[in-house]
């Protein structure tokens, strides 16, 4: 539950949530930040400027903010964020699924890596330039991490791109 009393918003939601085992690392839903929001360094930030939709334009800065949950052992990451085009409707995205169509549009993404902490929790935050001729439609927002000698880690968000963010 996330409450603005400034703009007087509020919203909640409810979702199933798997927990890793013990040991193994995780990383949490993504957040997207309000225009204009400052990166937060903790989740009391990251609320507090939390974005009400998942709407947004083409050229727009989106601020997303996560937490990690390292493994007990001190390690390097290695960060994967894509901005996946979901374009092209049902039979297109079960085609790509299968292996037997690609997807419209491809995919774009950054990589970077630093070094872990052992547990605890690792909260980031990133500032990223939606390019200005991002068709309309669909997307989906994908960060992987890869923490040394675990599997990856993955957290999704679907975007809709359209004019002014509506």
């Amino acid at each position: 539950e996330v409450r603005a009393a400034a703009a007087r918003l509020a919203a909640r939601a409810r979702h199933g949530l798997s927990l890793p085992s013990a040991g193994r690392p995780a990383v949490s839903d993504l957040l997207l930040l309000a225009p204009g929001a400052p990166l937060p360094e903790g989740l009391e930030g990251a609320a507090a400027g939390a974005r009400g939709h998942a709407r947004v334009a083409p050229g727009e800065r989106l601020g997303i903010y996560w937490e990690a949950y390292p493994p007990p052992s001190p390690g390097e990451v290695r960060w994967s964020l894509a901005l996946r085009d979901e374009r092209g409707g049902f039979w297109r995205g079960l085609g790509g699924a299968l292996g037997l169509a690609r997807r419209a549009g491809g995919e774009v993404g950054l990589e970077w890596s630093e070094a872990a902490p052992s547990g605890g929790t690792l909260p980031r935050a990133v500032d990223l330039a939606l390019p200005a001729g991002l068709p309309e439609g669909d997307y989906a927002l994908v960060l992987t991490a890869r923490f040394a000698g675990h599997s990856a880690v993955t957290a999704e968000r679907a975007v809709r791109v359209s004019p002014a963010g509506r």
